[in-house]
């Protein structure tokens, strides 16, 4: 078509006759083509430069995918890896293989999809959060001034991250004497280890040379005395652990001797002193380890107190004793956190543009280092 019409222009262009007419058609066709070059061109321009904004926003995306999944594992058990690892949402999807090792990452934007591969595993890190004397995860409070805290520099109450762990059916296995019901122990108690499947009640008078585990709710109450007994050459059970519950501890007083506490006021004991003289109040030697909080009130300790929150009240004593301080058996006081790391990086893909796909490429050290 294009050859009939100059065809057609250089015949007008041999009469003398219309020559303007031909020069304007001319100049028109010259104008139409170069205006659809020109517009053919920008369209491609604008086209190739969304495609370049999808490719890097989608290989941006999947790296930081990367980064929000590898955050996310490094604050869970590796046990627990497949779940956290695995998710979905508008842009990117995430799915690791915990018998492999695999994480792959994907990342949807317009019709570019990047595909990051890699080999992921641990390095166990040791909290450094360690034989503290109290070891809260929520709240921890002290009520009053008659109460004395006595712990060695590195020892202090402390807020920590990490839960410790019990191993309910450890201590079933360990067990001395086992109870399939609540129970409620008064008096001498055989010595050892007792695991109570309910709620404990220690009454008055309760004394024992050995440890008491409760799956529930653990209360003691005037003058318990448990002393933990020794598990290994160099560990002990706790005095008290509650694997789902809680421990309260509180004292008692005998009404007929209320008027020693005004006697020892009168002799210019001090109210700490004449507090502790009145009431009887329950002694521990151990850890006391409760899954969730402990309310203890006017309670000796010598040992540590685990709990999600601990509450101390009045004429408490809690007191450093290094022998107490090793994790006995079944229970894990300090779990050790786990940091993810990237043990073989493998390719990165991109598909979808207009252009044959890319060939996986292997990370440029940029890219390694911007992710870990």
């Amino acid at each position: 078509m294009m050859i009939r019409l100059i065809s057609q222009l250089l015949q007008a262009f041999r009469s003398e006759r219309g020559s303007a007419t031909p020069t304007l058609v001319l100049m028109s066709s010259v104008l139409a083509i170069s205006g659809g070059a020109f517009m053919t061109v920008a369209v491609q321009h604008e086209q190739q430069m969304q495609t370049s904004i999808q490719e890097s926003h989608a290989t941006s995306e999947a790296e930081r995918e990367v980064q929000r999944t590898l955050w996310r594992i490094g604050h869970t058990d590796p046990d627990s890896w497949d779940q956290w690892a695995s998710v979905s949402d508008s842009l990117t999807t995430a799915a690791f293989d915990s018998a492999t090792g695999l994480l792959t990452v994907t990342a949807t934007v317009g019709t570019i999809t990047d595909t990051i591969k890699v080999y992921v595993n641990y390095d166990p890190i040791p909290s450094d959060q360690i034989d503290h004397l109290m070891a809260y995860t929520s709240e921890q409070y002290g009520f009053g001034d008659l109460g004395e805290t006595s712990y060695q520099p590195g020892y202090e109450p402390a807020k920590v991250d990490a839960k410790a762990k019990m191993d309910w059916g450890t201590y079933l296995q360990m067990a001395d004497y086992t109870y399939d019901y609540d129970q409620v122990f008064d008096g001498q108690m055989a010595d050892g280890l007792h695991v109570v499947s309910g709620v404990v009640w220690l009454m008055p008078g309760t004394k024992l040379n050995g440890s008491i585990v409760a799956l529930h709710g653990i209360t003691a109450i005037g003058d318990v005395e448990v002393t933990a007994g020794a598990a290994t050459d160099s560990s002990y059970y706790p005095a008290l652990a509650s694997a789902q519950g809680w421990i309260v501890s509180m004292p008692t007083i005998d009404e007929e001797e209320v008027w020693a506490y005004y006697e020892a006021l009168y002799e210019g004991d001090d109210l700490r002193t004449a507090f502790r003289t009145l009431f009887d109040i329950p002694d521990f030697h151990g850890v006391l380890f409760s899954k969730q909080g402990q309310q203890l009130m006017s309670t000796d300790v010598d040992g540590m107190l685990i709990g999600e929150y601990i509450y101390l009240y009045d004429a408490y004593t809690l007191s450093y004793n290094a022998k107490y301080m090793n994790p006995p058996p079944g229970m894990t006081l300090w779990p050790e956190r786990y940091q993810p790391v990237i043990t073989e990086w493998i390719e990165e893909e991109q598909t979808g543009s207009d252009a044959p796909p890319t060939t996986p490429t292997v990370y440029s050290d940029t890219q390694v280092n911007s992710i870990q």
